[in-house]
C-alpha cells in the first residue's frame, strides 16, 4: 500500500491483499480519514501503475508457445493486389516464431499473432510475419524517420558491403558482408557478415538478435538486404568462426511469402 498527496487530495493505493481484507481495510480507512482533513480517494495500485513498454524496431519479440526470443526487425503493411491494407505486420527471423503462435513483447504482453511460416523449428530461409493487434498500433516505435527499400543487390556488389543492424541483444552494430558465393543452404545463397574492427563487443550479433534487419546505405538511401538468422558457425574439423553472423536475403524471403500467401508486404520506416 502507498499514497500520493496532490494538493488537498490524498490518494491511497491499495494492493490486492488490502482490498480483499474487508475488516482491516475499514479500520485503516477510518484512521486515515480521522487524521487527514482533506479529501481521501482510494484506488487499486494495479490500475494506477502501468509499466512503459513499446514495440520497437530492434527490440525483443518472444514466442508465447516456447519462450524463444528474437528481434522485431521492421514493420510493414499487408497489400493484396493493388489495394493497400491497414493491417500492420512485423518481421522477424523464420526460426523464432511460426504460424498461429502469439507474439509477445516483455512488459507489454501480447502484441500480435504470426501468420507465416508454417513451421519455424529449422527454418533458415524464411522470415516470420506477425500481424500486430489493432490495440497495439499506438505502441509502435521507429528508430529513425527514413523510408526503407528492399532491393536485390547484385552479388558482385555485395562483397565487403558495409552494413549495420539493430538487435535486441547487441543493439546497433556495424560490419561488412562476406563473399556470397562461399555459402549455400537448400539451394539458396546465404549471407555472412563480419563485425567492423572497432565493434566494442567484437561481434555483429549474438543470441536474441535473430530477426534483426541488415541495412546498408547506398546513394543516401537505406536498403534492407538481409535478416539475421544466427551466428557461431560450427564446422567439424575447422576452427569455429564465432564472430561471423549468418543472414538470409530479405527480398527472397519476402518473395516466398508473397508467392505462397498471394499477399505482399510494403515495408514501413525502421
Amino acid at each position: 500500500m502507498g499514497h500520493k498527496l496532490c494538493g488537498n487530495v490524498l490518494y491511497i493505493f491499495e494492493d490486492e491483499e488490502m482490498q480483499t481484507n474487508v475488516d482491516r481495510r475499514k479500520k485503516i480507512h477510518k484512521s486515515i480519514e480521522d487524521a487527514f482533513k482533506g479529501e481521501v480517494r482510494y484506488t487499486a495500485i494495479k490500475d494506477t501503475l502501468t509499466p512503459q513498454s513499446n514495440c520497437i524496431c530492434g527490440g525483443p519479440i518472444q514466442n508465447d508457445l516456447n519462450g524463444k526470443s528474437g528481434t522485431l526487425g521492421i514493420f510493414g503493411k499487408l497489400v493484396e493486389s493493388t489495394q493497400k491494407s491497414n493491417v500492420m505486420v512485423a518481421l522477424s527471423s523464420g526460426h523464432v516464431i511460426s504460424k498461429n503462435t502469439v507474439a509477445n513483447v516483455p512488459s507489454l504482453g501480447r502484441v500480435g499473432e504470426c501468420i507465416w511460416p508454417e513451421d519455424s523449428s529449422e527454418n533458415v530461409l524464411d522470415v516470420s510475419v506477425i500481424i500486430i493487434d489493432q490495440s497495439r498500433i499506438e505502441n509502435l516505435l521507429y528508430r529513425f524517420n527514413e523510408e526503407i527499400t528492399v532491393a536485390e543487390i547484385k552479388k558482385e556488389d555485395l562483397g565487403y558491403l558495409p552494413v549495420f543492424k539493430y538487435g535486441a541483444t547487441t543493439g546497433e552494430t556495424h560490419g561488412h558482408v562476406g563473399v556470397v558465393d562461399n555459402f549455400r543452404l537448400y539451394g539458396d545463397d546465404i549471407m555472412t557478415i563480419l563485425p567492423r574492427a572497432d565493434c566494442p563487443r567484437k561481434v555483429f550479433s549474438e543470441k536474441g538478435d535473430s530477426g534483426a534487419i541488415v541495412l546498408t546505405r547506398i546513394n543516401r538511401k537505406f536498403h534492407a538486404v538481409g535478416v539475421v538468422y544466427g551466428g557461431d558457425l560450427k564446422l567439424p574439423g575447422f576452427n569455429n568462426i564465432r564472430e561471423e553472423t549468418i543472414a538470409v536475403f530479405l527480398r527472397r524471403a519476402m518473395d516466398r511469402f508473397s508467392e505462397a500467401e498471394r499477399q505482399t508486404i510494403l515495408l514501413d520506416k525502421i
